[in-house]
C-alpha cells in the first residue's frame, strides 16, 4: 500500500524525501518495483503455453488468425499482431502450408492462328 503511494506522489514530493517520511529502506522499495512484472510474466508464459498445445492439437496447420480465434474461445483475447509475435518471433512455431497448385503445364504450345481480318 505504501509503495503504491510513492508510486502516485513521487513526482510531487520525490522519491527519496517519501521514502524517508515513510521509513522505508530504499533497498526495499526499489526490489519490489524490479518484481512488479513477475504476475505479467507469468501470464504470458501460461499463453505461450496455451498457444503451443493448440499448434499441436491441430498438427500445425492453423497460422496466427485461426490461433487467434482459438484462444478467443478460450478465454483469451489478444490482437492478431500480438498473436502472430507470440507465434512466430518468440515460440518460433510456424505454420505448415500447402504446395502451391503449378500455374502451367509443360506440353505442346497451342496453335497460333494467323490473323486474317
Amino acid at each position: 500500500m505504501a509503495y503504491r503511494f510513492i508510486d502516485d506522489y513521487k513526482a510531487l514530493f520525490g522519491t527519496r524525501w517519501l521514502l524517508h517520511r515513510l521509513d522505508i529502506d530504499p533497498n526495499a522499495y526499489y526490489n519490489d518495483r524490479k518484481h512488479r512484472k513477475a504476475a505479467c510474466r507469468e501470464e504470458k508464459q501460461r499463453i505461450k503455453n496455451q498457444m503451443e498445445e493448440i499448434y499441436h492439437k491441430h498438427n500445425g496447420v492453423d497460422a496466427y488468425r485461426m490461433m487467434q480465434a482459438y484462444l478467443e474461445r478460450a478465454g483469451i483475447v489478444l490482437s492478431p499482431l500480438t498473436v502472430h509475435k507470440y507465434r512466430n518471433t518468440e515460440l518460433g512455431i510456424l505454420s505448415v502450408t500447402r504446395r502451391k497448385r503449378p500455374e502451367s503445364h509443360k506440353g505442346k504450345a497451342h496453335k497460333v492462328f494467323p490473323n486474317i481480318l
